[in-house]
């Protein structure tokens, strides 16, 4: 898989200003349009069972697709349509109720001429580090989800991906890391990271049952992931900027909150 390269991604910031930039919103509903700007198109996710609705983009526009897969891949399977269809120079992935914040105070999510500055001298935009609720990342997932699924990821890196394996273990001691599935970089990087989770991901579903999970638990994917983009964060030597993230509604705003005093 292609190890990344902050000079290869952007030039050190030449040019940036004449690629195509597309940050997708993911939504599973229709919503506010408030925050949707000139280069934020609305991407819906489980598009084959959601509710119809005007979007931008669906994930099961195209052959390849995993719309299907919602249930237990959540937001990923708008990365996946992201990774496979779109043609921008510069992708990133918010949520309806999330963006990443150009202004906490006025409450405006990030301008693309920001986006812009900061890749100029960066890899990759992410989300301020999130505390796992006083846990190390093991144990928080634990809690949680089922350790078996930890478990079981823990030996494909292993077996596959070894080099990776370390970061896996030194990132289970870790009290903190990148949530929310969000980011904003070059499609470049995001091809990159998206040939490896995916791969990953895919293997895990052939051996993990979720069925025998509840409906919380059966989104797996969606919360492994959170935990995977940081161990390729680490293995690839990202260098990442941390931003922000604007919350636009109370209960996610308040449970981001309570988990940071938690900790």
């Amino acid at each position: 898989f292609l190890l990344c390269q902050r000079n290869a991604h952007n030039q050190k910031g030449h040019h940036l200003e004449e690629t195509r930039m597309e940050i997708y919103v993911i939504a599973h509903k229709d919503f506010s349009r408030k925050y949707i700007d000139g280069i934020r198109k609305v991407l819906l996710v489980g598009a084959n069972r959601n509710q119809p609705g005007s979007y931008d983009y669906k994930d099961n526009c195209g052959n390849d697709n995993i719309s299907d897969k919602n249930k237990n891949f959540c937001e990923l399977t708008g990365l996946y349509w992201i990774w496979k269809h779109s043609h921008a120079d510069i992708v990133g992935l918010e949520h309806y109720r999330r963006y990443f914040a150009g202004s906490r105070i006025k409450h405006i999510p990030l301008s693309e001429k920001a986006i812009q500055d900061i890749l100029s001298e960066h890899d990759m935009i992410v989300p301020r580090k999130r505390k796992y609720d006083g846990y190390t990342c093991k144990k928080q997932f634990a809690k949680w989800h089922k350790s078996e699924v930890w478990d079981e990821c823990c030996h494909l890196l292993k077996r596959k991906y070894p080099e990776y394996a370390v970061c896996f273990e030194n990132l289970e001691k870790r009290k903190s890391g990148y949530a929310y599935n969000m980011f904003i970089a070059s499609k470049t990087i995001i091809d990159s990271y998206c040939e490896w989770l995916f791969d990953v991901l895919f293997e895990l579903d052939r051996i993990v049952d979720l069925s025998q999970y509840n409906d919380y638990n059966q989104r797996m994917w969606g919360f492994l992931s959170e935990r995977l983009f940081n161990v390729w964060i680490m293995k690839n030597n990202i260098d990442v900027y941390e931003e922000p993230v604007l919350f636009f509604d109370e209960a996610s705003w308040f449970n981001t909150l309570l988990g940071s005093l938690k900790a």
